[in-house]
């Protein structure tokens, strides 16, 4: 039930991110602040799997800037893998700068579970520990797919990976979390 009202809410929110990213073009700034809304906690979970914490900041921050400005470029189709798109272009521009990649650290874990309100305490720290067990790769196939809604497709376009891989790695980084969530029922016991 809760994954069908989820998969509704993304279909509509993509169709609503969709009618605002028209009106951002005509200049309308309260649609690019729904647009911000609606996206920033999938934005910042992927670019927290490229940079650390104050990286990933600016690097939002530049992200909806660069949305604001390319706007009246956007062509209809699949809004949330065109913003992963200026996200990824901006996060691999400050790797570059700074040549360096990180792993998500509790803090930053933190700040994505703030918008999870359907989840208790107990789920968002084994969510945490699951997803650390991951690659930053993993990371950002999980997050993109999961959170953020992509279809396989989308998240091999924008991950320049082939489609192959990213199922392969999908169907690994769910296996290496099951896998922790049972050594750690275990251990609870």
């Amino acid at each position: 039930m809760i994954i069908l009202t989820l998969s509704a809410e993304k279909e509509n929110t993509a169709h609503d991110i969709n009618r605002w990213l028209v009106k951002v073009a005509q200049g309308d700034m309260e649609a690019l602040s729904c647009i911000y809304e609606s996206t920033k906690t999938a934005v910042y979970a992927f670019l927290l799997s490229y940079l650390g914490c104050h990286d990933a900041e600016d690097a939002m921050q530049d992200t909806y800037i660069a949305l604001y400005k390319s706007a009246d470029r956007y062509k209809p189709e699949s809004p949330m893998s065109w913003i992963f798109g200026i996200a990824k272009n901006i996060a691999l521009m400050k790797l570059r700068q700074n040549k360096h990649d990180t792993t998500i650290s509790e803090e930053e874990w933190s700040r994505i579970e703030s918008d999870s309100a359907e989840l208790t305490a107990e789920d968002k720290q084994v969510l945490r520990q699951l997803m650390l067990s991951l690659s930053n790769e993993e990371q950002r196939i999980i997050l993109l797919h999961i959170s953020a809604g992509m279809k396989f497709r989308e998240v091999s376009e924008l991950l320049c990976l082939p489609l192959p891989t990213v199922l392969s790695k999908y169907n690994r980084a769910l296996k290496k979390m099951k896998k922790a969530l049972k050594e750690e029922s275990e251990h609870g016991q």
